[in-house]
């Protein structure tokens, strides 16, 4: 009984048509500079299927179950393979060994909880009718589709199977949810550039909330409601107000800014006595609640709020971390004043990279590559890229200069170590500093190869960001890779244009570039990708 469990569930018989998932791996280049620099390397990837990532997959079980317990099972399984940063792109989401050995187990616990609660899925008592319900209902849900009739029918012949009722209940709900369709999101009707109904559903739930279509979904894409632009713009306004939205936006600035590497921020105890192990726990926090507070501004949220605030929440570790006055309650509200402004004036931005010393390459790479969308090659195998030791009669700066300046390093590095630069008046553990080696820091840097103006230090580097074309069109850029799940290709240049103008037009209101995404060409049809 088993094995045939084994063998619906993972050979894809139940499924489209028994066929495995088609993705293309491939990454390749296409010609920089298209579009006057504005849209560089424009290569999309193009995928029919798409695996949910864990967090995806447990907001789905969660909500398939009516689960509050907050069950996450999809924990266990393998991390997903970031690409520019993002955890959810198509072609990297494959299914690796060690994650299909849990999804029969993951299923099978499923299965118990649907027949523990079966009236909260379908409401009849265990027989052969009751499981055709529970694969037209629960596997409506499941699937994020109707099931056809030979679909039904494969899963009534695993209820057949089964010794008592009961148990071919619980047989049908594993099948149904240790299958392909249920890991995977599937545009079954890839030579066709319109979606379905029900695509639409899934692109927009996972797109905005992370999760599967909700009941107002379903029911929309049942009466093949959302064909219409109009009809998908007013759920995605709808679905900007659910609870989840606000998990999928922190998200977003998690993968983005590469925020999730403050938890491992780790330093030299010698050089950082004060700093101790729980600190990268309290960051994170910081960052998290900062984020969460410029996007869901009552007043709209916007772009430029990210590298001007100076708001931040505070417990009381990190009040002493900041050196102010600890807030009256445990996350209090607190205003840092002008030489925190931003997001980049943060400890926990700041501490990710230099575990003795700060890493100006790689600040600078982070602004250059997550706030501008530029591509800096990884430097050559041969190359020693260990940062230069700490030396008594010289600054960071100037080694860095003096090994990186010139010769074969020198067009890479000069990209990057000029906005490195801007933050060397805060150590590697993000303390303010004046001097290092008794000489004054010099945080003067530029953005070689851009139109934007030169500056001194993070707050001004921010602020120009903020102003330019080039912060703008990556912000737009980000989430049209976050919400589509894949890079932009050269089909996609209208669409990018028609997002830009919508963040000037709106001053950069989240709501309205979220929004604005799902209006696109990429969003409502397969075209986007496929050309």
């Amino acid at each position: 009984m088993l094995a045939l469990v084994l063998a619906l569930a993972c050979t894809g018989e139940i499924g489209p048509g028994g066929t495995e998932p088609t993705l293309d791996p491939g990454d390749p280049r296409l010609p920089s500079n298209v579009d006057e620099d504005r849209w560089p390397d424009l290569d999309g990837d193009p995928a029919v299927v798409r695996r949910l990532t864990r967090a995806e997959l447990d907001a789905t079980i969660q909500d398939l179950l009516y689960d509050d317990t907050g069950w996450t099972p999809a924990a266990s399984f393998p991390p997903e393979e970031a690409i520019l940063g993002f955890r959810n792109n198509g072609p990297a989401l494959t299914f690796p060994p060690a994650m299909a050995e849990n999804a029969l187990s993951v299923a099978e616990e499923i299965a118990r909880r649907v027949v523990s609660d079966l009236s909260a899925h379908v409401d009849c008592t265990p027989s052969r009718a009751c499981a055709e319900t529970l694969a037209r209902e629960f596997g409506l849900r499941a699937w994020r589709r109707p099931l056809d009739e030979d679909e039904i029918d494969q899963l009534l012949e695993v209820f057949d199977v089964a010794t008592e009722p009961t148990r071919g209940i619980a047989l049908v709900a594993t099948v149904i949810t240790a299958s392909f369709p249920f890991y995977y999101r599937i545009e079954a009707s890839a030579e066709d550039s319109d979606l379905t109904s029900y695509e639409i559903a899934s692109r927009l739930s996972y797109g905005l909330i992370g999760s599967m279509p909700d009941a107002r979904l379903l029911d929309l894409a049942a009466d093949d409601a959302l064909r219409d632009p109009t009809a998908v713009e007013d759920e995605a306004r709808r679905l900007l107000d659910h609870p989840r939205a606000r998990e999928t936006v922190a998200r977003f600035h998690r993968e983005w800014l590469h925020l999730g590497d403050v938890l491992s921020i780790n330093k030299d105890p010698e050089t950082f006595p004060d700093w101790n192990n729980d600190l990268p726990v309290h960051l994170a926090e910081e960052l998290d609640r900062v984020l969460d507070a410029v996007a869901w501004n009552e007043e709209m949220g916007r772009y430029r709020d990210l590298w001007t605030t100076t708001t931040s929440f505070l417990n009381e570790p990190l009040a002493a971390f900041y050196e102010v006055s600890a807030p009256a309650e445990e996350w209090g509200e607190v205003n840092l004043g002008s030489e925190r402004t931003g997001l980049l004036t943060r400890g926990g931005w700041l501490a990710i990279h230099g575990f003795d010393q700060t890493s100006p390459v790689l600040r600078g790479q982070m602004v250059r590559e997550h706030l501008l969308c530029d591509l800096i090659p990884p430097p050559p195998e041969t190359v020693d890229n260990v940062a230069p030791p700490p030396a008594p009669d010289a600054t960071t700066r100037e080694r860095i200069e003096a090994r990186t300046g010139g010769g074969s390093c020198g067009a890479c590095h000069s990209l990057m170590n000029p906005v490195g630069f801007a933050f060397e008046g805060f150590d590697a553990a993000g303390q303010p500093r004046t001097e290092e080696g008794g000489k004054p820091i010099d945080a003067t840097g530029s953005f070689a190869g851009t139109s934007i103006d030169a500056f001194d230090g993070p707050v001004e580097l921010q602020r120009l960001v903020a102003q330019s074309e080039l912060g703008r069109a990556c912000f737009v850029r980000q989430w049209f890779r976050f919400i589509n799940g894949r890079r932009e290709g050269p089909a996609d240049l209208e669409d990018l244009e028609a997002l830009l103008r919508v963040m000037n037009e709106s001053d950069g209101a989240y709501r309205e570039v979220i929004v604005a995404v799902t209006q696109t060409d990429a969003f409502l049809t397969r075209s986007g990708a496929s050309e």
